[in-house]
C-alpha cells in the first residue's frame, strides 16, 4: 500500500477543503492508496472516516512546523505530499529540505505573487489561464459537488451569488451593479465582509430587493439552484469557481466575471474584462433582463461529461503512479 498525504494550510472549510474531501474519498473508494489529511484541528469534523492528522495552522516559517510535519510524514511512512494552495506548497518546499519525500502541488487559483513549485515532481492546475504561470503544469480541473441533486432549474427564483464573503468576490461591486434592477437578489455565503456588505445595501435602500444567506448546506443549495433565474459572478480572481460550473448542471445561466475556468465554458457575450467594474456592471445590468431565455443544455452535457471528480480522481491516480514508479 502506498501512503499519501494531502497538506491544507487553513482553518476554513471552504473550495480548496471541500476540494480535497471529494478527491479524497474518490481516490479511496477507487485506488490502493492509504490517504492522511494533513490540517488544522478546526477542520477535523468535515474529514470524519478519513485519516486525518492534526497539523496546526502555523505559517510563519519555524522550526516547530517543520519539525511536526516532518514527524508526521516519518510516523505514518508518507511517500507522496500532495501540497493545496500557496501556502502549503511553500511549506512543502521547506520540509523537503530534510525529508525525502516526494512532493506534488495543486494551485487553485491566481495569486498576485504565484508561488513557485520549482523541486515539485508534478503541478497541477485547475483551470487553462493558470497555464501562463505554470506552462508545465497539467490541468485537473474542478467538479459538481457529488452530493447535490441535480435538476434542472424553474428558473421562478430569485438571481443569485455565491461565495465566501471577501473581498476578492466583489460582491459590494454587485450590490452596486443592482440599482436600478427590478429583480431580487440572494447573496449565499458567509465571511468578514457580511457586515460591511449589509451596511452597503442598507445605504442603497436595497434591502427589500437583496438578502444574504449563510450558513447553507449542500441540500439547501440544491434546492437554491433548482428555482434561481441565474448566478452572477464578479470575482476578480477564482481558481473555478465551481459553483459556476454547479449552476449550469442546473441549468443556470451564468454571467460575469471571465475568471478561472469562465471562458472554457461559457461564451465570450455573457463575459466581462474582470479589471473593468464599469464592464461587469453593464453586463449585470444587460444580461439580468435576458437569463430568462438563455439555453445552457449544451454547457450542462458537458459539464457531466468532462466536469466529474470521479475523472478528475482517475488523472490524480494516474499522476500517483508515475511519481511512484519514477521514484523506485
Amino acid at each position: 500500500m502506498n501512503n499519501i498525504a494531502h497538506l491544507i494550510c487553513s482553518k476554513n472549510f471552504s473550495g480548496i477543503e471541500q476540494h480535497v474531501h471529494e478527491l479524497t474519498l474518490t481516490l479511496t473508494n477507487n485506488s490502493d492508496y492509504d490517504l492522511y489529511i494533513f490540517a488544522d484541528k478546526t477542520l477535523e469534523p468535515h474529514f470524519q472516516n478519513q485519516r486525518f492528522q492534526i497539523f496546526p495552522n502555523k505559517f510563519r516559517f519555524n522550526l516547530f512546523a517543520l519539525f511536526k510535519l516532518r514527524k508526521l510524514i516519518k510516523d505514518h511512512k508518507i511517500q507522496i505530499l500532495h501540497c493545496h494552495g500557496s501556502k502549503s506548497i511553500l511549506l512543502g518546499r521547506w520540509v523537503s529540505w530534510i525529508t525525502k519525500v516526494e512532493l506534488i502541488a495543486t494551485v487553485h487559483a491566481n495569486k498576485k505573487r504565484p508561488v513557485a513549485t520549482n523541486g515539485f515532481k508534478k503541478t497541477i492546475i485547475v483551470n487553462e489561464l493558470l497555464k501562463k504561470t505554470y506552462p508545465a503544469a497539467e490541468v485537473i480541473g474542478n467538479w459538481v459537488n457529488p452530493k447535490l441533486e441535480i435538476l434542472n432549474s424553474s428558473r421562478d427564483g430569485n438571481f443569485i451569488a455565491v461565495g465566501r464573503l471577501e473581498k476578492i468576490k466583489r460582491f459590494d461591486l454587485l450590490i452596486h451593479a443592482w440599482k436600478g434592477i427590478d429583480e431580487k437578489l440572494e447573496i449565499i455565503g458567509d465571511g468578514l465582509e457580511k457586515n460591511n456588505l449589509l451596511a452597503i445595501i442598507k445605504d442603497n435602500n436595497l434591502a427589500d430587493q437583496i438578502t444574504i444567506r449563510s450558513e447553507v448546506n449542500s441540500q439547501e443549495l440544491g434546492n437554491i439552484y433548482r428555482r434561481a433565474k441565474g448566478l452572477i459572478i464578479t470575482s476578480s480572481r477564482e481558481g473555478g469557481p465551481r459553483v459556476a460550473l454547479e449552476a449550469a448542471a442546473f441549468n443556470l445561466p451564468v454571467f460575469g466575471t471571465n475568471v478561472g475556468i469562465m471562458g472554457e465554458l461559457f461564451p465570450q457575450e455573457v463575459l466581462a474584462d474582470p479589471n473593468n467594474e464599469e464592464e461587469i456592471i453593464s453586463l449585470i445590468r444587460s444580461f439580468v433582463p435576458l437569463a430568462k431565455n438563455i439555453d445552457v443544455s449544451a454547457i450542462k452535457e458537458r459539464i457531466f461529461e468532462s466536469y466529474t471528480v470521479e475523472s478528475s480522481a482517475k488523472k490524480v491516480g494516474k499522476i500517483y503512479d508515475s511519481v511512484l514508479s519514477n521514484s523506485l
